[in-house]
Parts: structure tokens; C-alpha cells; sequence
């Protein structure tokens, strides 16, 4: 493991900050943990233009939604990037993953909404699928009126169960009107099989790493109503034909390489274009240093600029 995120692990632990084992606390003593966490890493965030929070309606429920704008004139932007954070759907909302949204605004240069999703297991399967994409023709709504001049131009930015998200959302729920709005993707570390009978979950989802099997066990059982969905909920089986530009990201010590790696081969049989980018030293969850990890923020960099070469359509 690479030796600057160590040091930063070890902090944590000292401070009794170290991630909660999600099988054995009570879930709500696990999220104020989590949270606990995530402030601390938060300390220090990049600077934006302007932040904006958003409250939608779904079904009853409020859905907070923040934007960052990086600049003045982007407040007149047709981008946008959707993104949808990780946390085992179970875990993180706008504010934990506050630092992350920041830096992909700062670094990248394009405004971010950043969806708080319904959690599970309060909310199940596909309750999530639905209440984004009910989100995301709200925020086209709003781009039209920020800038009726080009229609809008989104970019969908997920990192673990929020890439699952993505790439499901994108495939199941969204119109082709709205799926042409979409320029492209950037995942990183994604959750798209249910299975764990990998060559990298056999080899080290014994949670040495971080992540564990046992752990991806409880997330999959406190997201899904009955095991029978776990296909359904596993975009690397459904189409993957005309999806838009993906580039993906992941970590040699993440139990999900392989998930990402098999991703990558698909995609090339469905001639899709994407780029799969594996990053040397790094475990599942790294995004989450971004305001302490020099390589971190240069991950983030290179992901805005294949963002942008989406947006202008140069990608690859």
C-alpha cells in the first residue's frame, strides 16, 4: 500500500476515526462514525465560486441535491457533472462527500450536483434508480433555463455503489431523450456484478485491504428486497451496447479490480470507447483523500480532463 495513504490510515485509527465494521455496529452508530470521519477529512476542501443546495420532492421525501459552481460564468453553464457517491448504498450524503464534489468542481473545472440519495436498507431496490433520475430531469431543467441557447450536456460521475448507479440508471431508467444528454461517464472502483467468485475477491476480499467479502455481503443483502434482483442490479449484464464514453478507475488493492477489469473487456466487445486506468498502491475508497493525497488530486485532474475531452467529444 502505497506509504502516504498508510500514514494517513494510521491517523485516523489514532484519532478512533477508522472505518466501522458495517456487519457488527448498528447502522446508525456506523453512519455517525463514518461521518465522523469524513469531517475530519474535510477540513481543508478546495474552494469554488458558489455552493447551492437544492431540496426535491420524490414520492413524498425530501432529496437534497448541492452545486458547486467553480466559476461565476458557470452559473450560465449547459454541464454539468451528476454525481452519485459510494458508501455501499447504505452510507454518505452531500455533505460526508462534500471534500470529493469540491475537488472534482475545482480540479476539473465543471459544476457538480451531487445527488444524497435514499439510503438502504430504509429504502430498497430500485427506489434509488427512480428518485435520481426523477433528479436529473430536474437538473436539466435548470440548465435549460441557466442556458437556453445549447442543449445540456451532462456527465455521470459515480464511485462505488454510486458507479453501480450510474451505469444501471443510465441503462434502465433514463429516456433516449435523456440519455443523450449524456456526453459520457467517469467511474471509479464500481460495483457492477453481484458475484464474488473473482479472482481478486478470492485473493484478498478478506478485508486486509479494507473492503471485505462479508462486508459486500451485508451491503448487497441491506440493498436488495430479495436475492432474485442481484442480476437486475448488476449493469455488467445488462446492455452495454451505445452507451456513451466511460473512463474507468480503480485500485490494485481493491477486491473489485476485477469487476472493473471485465467491465473494460466488455465495453471493448460492445465498441464502446473507454479507457480503464488502474492506480498502483491504492485500496477501494481512496477518493476519499483527495484533500490529503497529492496523487489523489492528480487522479481527480486526469479524470476532468477526459471529462472535458467528452464534453467537447475528443475523448480517445
Amino acid at each position: 500500500m502505497d506509504s502516504a495513504l498508510l500514514a494517513q490510515l494510521d491517523r485516523l485509527k489514532v484519532q478512533g476515526l477508522a472505518a466501522p465494521d458495517v456487519t457488527t455496529l448498528e447502522i446508525s452508530l456506523a453512519r455517525h462514525q463514518l461521518a465522523k470521519q469524513y469531517q475530519v477529512l474535510n477540513e481543508e476542501v478546495d474552494s469554488v465560486y458558489q455552493v447551492k443546495d437544492l431540496t426535491f420532492q420524490f414520492e413524498g421525501e425530501d432529496v437534497i441535491t448541492r452545486l458547486y459552481y467553480p466559476t461565476k460564468e458557470d452559473l450560465k453553464s449547459n454541464t454539468m457533472m451528476i454525481y452519485l457517491h459510494g458508501g455501499g448504498w447504505s452510507f454518505g450524503d452531500y455533505q460526508t462527500h462534500d471534500g470529493i464534489s469540491r475537488s472534482f468542481a475545482h480540479l476539473s473545472n465543471i459544476p457538480v450536483a451531487t445527488i444524497s440519495y435514499a439510503l438502504a436498507p430504509e429504502k430498497k431496490f430500485p427506489y434509488q434508480h427512480r428518485q435520481i433520475t426523477y433528479v436529473i430531469e430536474q437538473l436539466i431543467q435548470i440548465l435549460q433555463q441557466q442556458n437556453s441557447s445549447a442543449p445540456p450536456q451532462l456527465i455521470f460521475l459515480g464511485d462505488s455503489a454510486g458507479a453501480n448507479l450510474a451505469l444501471s440508471i443510465w441503462q434502465n431508467y433514463l429516456s433516449t431523450q435523456l440519455q443523450s444528454y449524456f456526453a459520457g461517464m467517469v467511474l471509479f472502483y464500481g460495483v457492477y456484478t453481484s458475484g464474488m467468485q473473482t479472482y481478486s475477491w478470492q485473493t484478498i476480499g478478506d478485508g486486509r485491504y479494507g473492503l471485505s467479502s462479508t462486508a459486500m455481503q451485508w451491503y448487497w443483502s441491506a440493498f436488495l428486497e430479495t436475492s432474485e434482483q442481484m442480476d437486475q442490479a448488476s449493469p455488467i449484464l445488462a446492455n452495454l451496447n451505445n452507451l456513451p464514453p466511460i473512463w474507468l478507475m480503480v485500485g490494485d488493492l481493491d477486491p473489485l479490480i476485477d469487476d472493473t477489469t471485465q467491465l473494460a473487456h466488455q465495453l471493448h466487445i460492445a465498441k464502446v470507447k473507454h479507457a480503464c486506468h488502474i492506480l498502483s498502491g491504492y485500496p477501494h475508497g481512496f477518493l476519499r483523500f483527495c484533500n490529503q493525497l497529492p496523487a489523489i488530486r492528480d487522479v481527480i485532474m486526469q479524470a476532468g480532463k477526459n471529462a472535458q475531452q467528452m464534453l467537447k467529444g475528443t475523448f480517445i
